[in-house]
């Protein structure tokens, strides 16, 4: 769960910094992205227990979640559903899987089908 939870924060701060640098410009260059993308950015995560630490308010402390440094928890501030939402996604639809688990060759072939196309 430390693990995820970790790669979660930080996926979430470079997510956090490139919406912020796109209403930006779109503020000054007047753009106008609200109509043509959608404003809300979904993150999918396959650890439930880093689900549950990230959205849970009060955040729940539990033994494995309490030596976890504060900076990792910053992004919750964030979270809201007009913003950017945290949701479960199954491992077997998880296409990340592909670059951090060694898989079965069908599920393997699946995921480099649905990322490359062949």
């Amino acid at each position: 769960m430390e693990s995820e939870y970790i790669s979660l924060s930080m996926a979430m701060r470079s997510l956090i910094f490139l919406r912020g640098l796109m209403f930006e410009i779109d503020s000054i260059f007047g753009i106008d992205v609200g109509s043509t993308v959608s404003s809300i950015s979904t993150v999918f995560e396959d650890n439930q227990p880093a689900i549950a630490l990230a959205t849970t308010d009060p955040p729940r402390m539990t033994p494995g979640s309490k030596s976890l440094a504060v900076k990792y928890h910053w992004f919750r501030s964030h979270l809201s559903p007009d913003s950017i939402v945290v949701k479960a996604i199954a491992s077997a639809q998880n296409k990340a899987d592909i670059f951090t688990k060694a898989l079965p060759f069908e599920a393997f072939a699946r995921h480099r089908k649905a990322i490359c196309g062949y």
